[in-house]
């Protein structure tokens, strides 16, 4: 027998419907809104949207999200290497040789990735950024047209992309540099794990749980590797993730916070995340220096 559907006429969804515009009707009337910004504000689509979303997320145990989509997994070393050589005008000689004797992966991670050498980068498209703050935001932006280019992306934040909003964490800017003295190649290889081990945690929490070789990956570092694994994200109710290599600062609001990817909609989105808040559906991606 199948079961009938709860719709809005069933006690289930009055009660939900009920807790809907009072949560509404509190955010609306203490919001201060002026007639321009109601009138703004009633013509935006994406309220439907995001309720459907709510729905259709929350609809679903938890633990159903600290998952990996099923069609993801860490992709051969050599793969990428070539992938990223050939999407970054990149030489890939270097990362293909030190491949070629990797050690064992470290205890924490899950994979073997490439991630671009931003100096590389540098050299070859931006030879006359020397500051390693701008040096890295034009990473970004980089490797942000590259996604753009070969899947639906959003960035929310565009204009916070700057040497003024954002830059790396000190612990990360030193981890990679150890891998480049090590590497000296384009292309770099390092271990990481992309969320799952810090499922759950907030970028603080799983900040204080690191090994002591352990650093956060940057948006630039997880970009590159969703240049190489698209299928990382694609399903809306795969594990999110936080990027705590980078701490940002939104211009319309003074408290740190960190870069995140997430899947909405068919679109890979980029946005600020708030470092303190943990969350479920999140996981917090690092990486481990290869162990000689």
């Amino acid at each position: 027998m199948t079961e009938t559907s709860v719709t809005i006429r069933d006690p289930m969804g009055r009660e939900f419907m009920s807790a809907l515009a009072k949560a509404a009707e509190k955010a609306y009337n203490t919001a201060g809104l002026s007639e321009e910004e109601a009138r703004r504000l009633n013509s935006r689509p994406e309220l439907a949207n995001d309720i459907g979303l709510f729905i259709s997320i929350n609809r679903r145990p938890q633990e159903a999200f600290r998952e990996y989509p099923e069609e993801y997994e860490p992709r051969p070393i050599e793969e990428q290497i070539i992938t990223l050589a050939e999407i970054c005008q990149l030489d890939p000689r270097q990362a293909l040789e030190f491949a070629k004797s990797l050690p064992k992966l470290p205890t924490g991670s899950e994979g073997w990735f490439a991630v671009p050498s931003e100096v590389a980068l540098a050299r070859r498209f931006h030879w006359r950024v020397k500051n390693q703050v701008e040096r890295h935001c034009q990473a970004v932006h980089f490797i942000h047209k590259k996604i753009g280019a070969s899947r639906p992306f959003s960035v929310e934040c565009p204009g916070d992309i700057h040497p003024a909003c954002l830059y790396v964490h000190l612990h990360t800017v030193e981890a990679m540099e150890r891998i480049a003295k090590q590497q000296k190649g384009d292309i770099l290889i390092i271990a990481a794990q992309l969320g799952k081990r810090h499922a759950g945690c907030s970028a603080d929490d799983a900040f204080k749980a690191f090994k002591d070789d352990e650093f956060g990956l940057t948006s630039f570092d997880m970009g590159s590797i969703t240049l190489t694994h698209p299928e990382r994200f694609s399903y809306v109710y795969g594990l999110h993730i936080l990027c705590p290599g980078e701490e940002a600062f939104d211009r319309d609001y003074p408290n740190k916070k960190i870069t995140s990817y997430h899947f909405k909609h068919q679109t890979l989105v980029f946005k600020f995340a708030f470092k303190s808040i943990a969350n479920p559906f999140w996981g917090v991606a690092t990486g481990f220096p290869p162990q000689n």
